[in-house]
């Protein structure tokens, strides 16, 4: 690894993180000078788990970064997810397919291990304390927070990978404001006991989905979803948490659970969803979270990003990069929309569809394979997330229909009007991300994201 006396590279990054490492480790096995900036190199992250599916796993293994000290878990392999359904019916298995299998690990172990591989490459300078201050076209200036002077980088691309609150994003007038979903609790649960070892864990008779997975041996990560208006109404949060979400578990979570937040402060941070539709332009591509986010439900921000990196380095033009990363990310974007709708809302129509869904899992074994191929990112066809998705309003309508029939009572109207909302949020972000007429449409056959 340089060290940063040079002025002159082919490639800056804003943001060292872990999808701006692998970005720079990329481009320069590509055989680019790279330069990383980072303003805060030890940064204290709130939710320290990452649960990175098969797609994600596959492009470590791709530039050989080193996973073995990562795995503090003997569980770090993840083989899938359980779902426990809020009628307190039987659990649903999803399981990865072919045997393939997640990586779970520390968030901050993630960023030195690929910092470590960063520092081996001599195309790589890494500027820690690096404040940016100004962008142009070709030109990085910041201020060393170490000496307290001000600098310059020339650079024939600089790549935004600087997260949520993107310089380079709002830099180039992309300042739309992200949509709040909810707020998220992050609970860390001590030698705790999950049902099903080695899956994630999704239950949903809470006012908001939990999410739960072994983030180590000792440790089970915990993330409480509560929706808007109940985390703002609420008085005491604990209180809040303790008497609605406690009792939804099984009873050894639970009264793990209620340790932990009888112990430690709440860390709490909002969920948002901005379109991951711009990938910047030529000068200022982005990458990661700079590119767009959605819900943490479906686990798939950080597989997504090291994709983004991936594709970077691959393209040959921008307008590659662009189109290849608008094709393969919108099935795993309206997927996420559409399961975090569809389990998080508590309208008759939404029970109705969330119904549908469980018996779309049991009933039909390719449906269970179809969602796991879609989440582990080996599936980004649109056609094929349709058929799933159409095959679940039907069971939804026929399910509403025949209660109606029952009950001698109009029962349809609800769930009809929650399939309505459905299918508006997953088209809202479909039309700023249409492949340019004449643009290659290869990228709409069975690839990973």
């Amino acid at each position: 690894m340089r060290h940063p006396s040079q002025v002159l590279t082919d490639t800056a990054i804003i943001g060292a993180g872990p999808v701006g490492c692998l970005a720079a480790i990329a481009l320069a096995e590509s055989g680019q000078s790279v330069t990383m900036l980072e303003s805060n190199p030890y940064p204290t992250k709130k939710f320290a788990g990452e649960w990175l599916h098969p797609a994600g796993l596959e492009v470590l293994q791709k530039y050989d970064i080193p996973l073995d000290s990562l795995a503090d878990s003997d569980y770090a392999r993840g083989k899938g997810f359980v779902i426990y359904p809020d009628d307190d019916s039987e659990p649903v298995c999803l399981d990865y397919p072919a045997g393939e299998s997640g990586f779970v690990c520390d968030h901050l172990g993630l960023v030195k291990s690929l910092r470590s591989k960063a520092e081996s490459s001599n195309n790589i300078t890494f500027l820690p304390f690096a404040e940016v201050n100004r962008l142009e076209k070709g030109i990085v200036s910041y201020q060393d927070k170490t000496t307290d002077s001000l600098r310059e980088i020339s650079a024939s691309q600089i790549v935004g990978a600087d997260g949520r609150r993107s310089m380079i994003r709002s830099k180039l007038g992309e300042n739309r404001r992200p949509r709040l979903l909810s707020y998220m609790v992050g609970v860390s649960l001590d030698a705790a006991s999950l049902p099903h070892e080695g899956y994630g864990h999704v239950f949903l008779k809470a006012p908001g989905p939990i999410i739960m997975y072994r983030a180590a041996k000792n440790t089970v990560r915990a993330c409480l979803d509560v929706p808007v208006h109940v985390f703002r109404d609420a008085g005491c949060k604990k209180t809040l948490l303790l008497e609605e979400y406690c009792p939804t578990l099984p009873p050894d979570l639970a009264h793990a659970m209620a340790i932990a937040l009888e112990r430690d402060p709440l860390s709490v941070r909002p969920n948002q969803f901005m379109p991951r539709s711009f990938y910047g332009t030529d000068d200022f591509p982005l990458v990661g979270d700079a590119v767009g986010y959605h819900h943490p439900l479906t686990a798939m921000g950080m597989t997504l990003g090291f994709h983004d990196a991936d594709a970077l380095a691959r393209s040959h033009t921008f307008r590659e990069f662009e189109r290849e990363r608008l094709t393969r990310s919108y099935v795993p974007e309206i997927l996420a929309v559409a399961l975090y709708e569809a389990f998080s809302r508590k309208d008759k129509g939404a029970r109705d569809i969330r119904q549908a869904i469980y018996q779309m899992w049991r009933k039909y074994p390719v449906e269970r394979t179809r969602t796991m191929r879609l989440l582990a990112g080996e599936e980004t066809n649109f056609l094929r997330f349709s058929q799933s998705f159409f095959r679940g309003i039907q069971l939804a309508v026929t399910g509403s229909v025949s209660a109606s029939l029952r009950m001698q009572q109009l029962q349809v109207l609800p769930t009809l009007g929650s399939i309505g909302k459905l299918l508006y949020l997953l088209a809202k972000p479909s039309s700023s991300r249409l492949v340019p007429f004449g643009s290659s449409l290869t990228g709409l056959k069975s690839r990973r994201v």
